[in-house]
């Protein structure tokens, strides 16, 4: 048991050296950065598509060890898809990781506006959820078809404002 504050002490010391860009850490170049966006796009639009699987999870990975491009996701915007299960859950919890981090790839002069970098995650993840429908009709959420039904209102950026005020970014 001793070694376990040691080993987070660890963690944290890594977790703060990464994310200050510190030696070990690379920058990320104009050419990832526009294959992230481009596969975010290619799964909005074929979210079921096994063969893109190799290239989401190259995407899933420079998402989460990327120093620059620094994603904050609130959960409670996924709360829907929980109770019940929804069964793509995974994909699209993956897509708004994924869109958001296009966004902020396509919309750099948006950083630390935590509505704009969330909204364009839940676009993406709407535009996923609305190619899953289309090949499979029966997948549909209520919690889903009703952040389309806000969306198509133009209610969607106040939902989110009024949902990440629960988050701490």
């Amino acid at each position: 048991m001793k070694r376990l504050p040691m080993l987070l002490l660890l963690l944290a010391t890594l977790t703060v050296n990464a994310a200050a860009g510190s030696p070990g850490s690379k920058s990320s170049t104009a050419e990832e950065r526009q294959r992230l966006a481009t596969i975010a796009h290619k799964l909005e639009a074929s979210p079921l598509d096994t063969t893109l699987a190799h290239e989401a999870e190259w995407a899933k990975q420079w998402v989460v060890g990327n120093p620059d491009v620094r994603i904050r996701v609130c959960t409670q915007l996924l709360a829907g898809m929980r109770t019940p299960k929804y069964e793509f859950r995974r994909e699209l919890s993956q897509q708004m990781m994924l869109s958001t981090a296009a966004f902020l790839i396509e919309h750099p002069d948006r950083a630390g506006d935590h509505v704009a970098e969330s909204v364009g995650g839940m676009e993406g993840l709407l535009k996923a959820y609305t190619a899953i429908l289309k090949s499979r009709p029966e997948a549909h959420s209520k919690a889903l078809d009703d952040l389309l039904l806000k969306q198509s209102e133009g209610n969607l950026a106040n939902w989110v404002r009024e949902t990440i005020t629960v988050c701490h970014f």
